[in-house]
């Protein structure tokens, strides 16, 4: 008797092989365990994926080596982003500093000179041969005269008064 229960519970613990058929219902897709007409046939069935145990520790530490290098390469996206956000910041302290003291320095747009200088009295644009197009503002003050020289759209040079 006691070998027949054990017989019964291995049975009964076997996977079940069934076929599954797929069925449209109310325009909707079902599976189900048995036919939906006389013409239907068995739905295919991915095979399922069994890792072996004794692969598991080999998976485990690829899986350890490959999170240790997405660790590193964010870590280092991250110093790279804060070190470009620590200068970006340090470039508009100097950019601010320079508008509140009505100074025209390099780095500055267009509309910052404006700002300081107001509108030019010439502006002379140009293309070189490497595309790059660059702009030479004149101010006129009396007999003096002020250039500012823009490349790409910032200040390069910020030339200072002549005669």
């Amino acid at each position: 008797m006691r070998h027949l229960s054990l017989l019964l519970l291995m049975l009964a613990t076997l996977p079940a092989a069934a076929d599954v058929y797929r069925c449209m219902v109310d325009g909707k897709t079902v599976f189900t365990d048995r036919p939906c007409d006389s013409q239907a046939a068995p739905h295919a069935l991915q095979p399922s994926t069994v890792v072996a145990p004794d692969n598991n520790k080999g998976l485990a530490k690829q899986h350890d080596q490959r999170l240790q290098e997405q660790l590193k390469a964010r870590d280092q996206a991250d110093r790279e982003w804060l070190e470009q956000h620590r200068a970006d910041k340090v470039e508009a302290q100097r950019l601010r500093k320079a508008l509140v003291e009505d100074r025209v320095i390099s780095g500055m747009t267009p509309q910052q000179v404006r700002r300081v200088l107001g509108y030019p009295e010439q502006v002379r644009r140009s293309t070189n041969n490497k595309g790059v197009v660059t702009e030479r503002w004149t101010y006129r003050n009396g007999k003096s005269k002020r250039h500012i020289r823009f490349a790409d759209g910032v200040v390069i040079r910020a030339g200072g008064r002549t005669r």
